[in-house]
Order: C-alpha cells, then sequence, then structure tokens
C-alpha cells in the first residue's frame, strides 16, 4: 500500500486533542492525532514496528527518539535512539510507501494518560 502523506497536512499537528490505541498487542501504548494520520495513511507498519521496539526495552528513561529516513533508492532506514545520541536500535527497509523527501522524526515517551503507558506522537506535537 502507497501511504498518502500529505506534507501539509502533516505538518498541521502540532499537538493532540486525542489519544489513539494502538491494538491488543501494543496495549500499553498510545498515538497522538499526527500518528494516527500516519498509521491511518498507509504507514501503521513503521509505527508498530518503531513502539514494539521501544515498549520491551527493559531499561529506559521514559524517552526514545524515533526516525525514519528515506534514500533516494527507495530504501530506507529506522533508527531509534534514547535522545543523547546513543542508538539502541536501527532497522533497515529495503523498500517503503514514505514518499516525502525528508526524514520523519517522532518520540515515544512514557506517561501518564489513563496510566502509566507509552505515547508516540509527531515531534512537532512535542
Amino acid at each position: 500500500m502507497n501511504a498518502t502523506i500529505d506534507p501539509q497536512v502533516l505538518a498541521q499537528f502540532t499537538g493532540t486533542e486525542t489519544y489513539y490505541r494502538l491494538g491488543p498487542v501494543l496495549r500499553d501504548a498510545l498515538c497522538t492525532d499526527g500518528v494516527h494520520y500516519l498509521m491511518s495513511n498507509g504507514m501503521a507498519w513503521l509505527v508498530t514496528d518503531a513502539m514494539a521496539v521501544v515498549t520491551t526495552r527493559p531499561e529506559h528513561d521514559g524517552f526514545f527518539m524515533i526516525e525514519f529516513t528515506p534514500r533516494e533508492d527507495g530504501s530506507g532506514e529506522l533508527v531509534i535512539g534514547d535522545g543523547n545520541g546513543t542508538d539502541v536500535h536501527r532497522q533497515v527497509y529495503n523498500s517503503h510507501a514514505y514518499k516525502l523527501g525528508k526524514p520523519l522524526r517522532m518520540f515515544a515517551e512514557f506517561g501518564e494518560v489513563e496510566k502509566p503507558q507509552w505515547i508516540v506522537l509527531l515531534a512537532s506535537e512535542h
């Protein structure tokens, strides 16, 4: 499935009004309006891959930086870091549906909305 991400729409997410559950496997994680937009428009694979790594990390300080960088050859790389320059996970994709020419950055923060849980949000929503 091709992603139908509109860069102008993506840029409008600067906060969230609603939190969305990420499903039964990631039941201790929520996402914001902006991340829900990504997931609804062909990029659920990226969010679930990233959050599968984040939610299973036994040691953390409550924050991860998630960045997906598309490459000109159609491949891409997901890097999850601690926000202080240390990468904790790298994953290469041979192909992807993210057609924007710049990296996509998200954050995962451990917080409390309904209960203590992970919340994934776009960098612009932070």
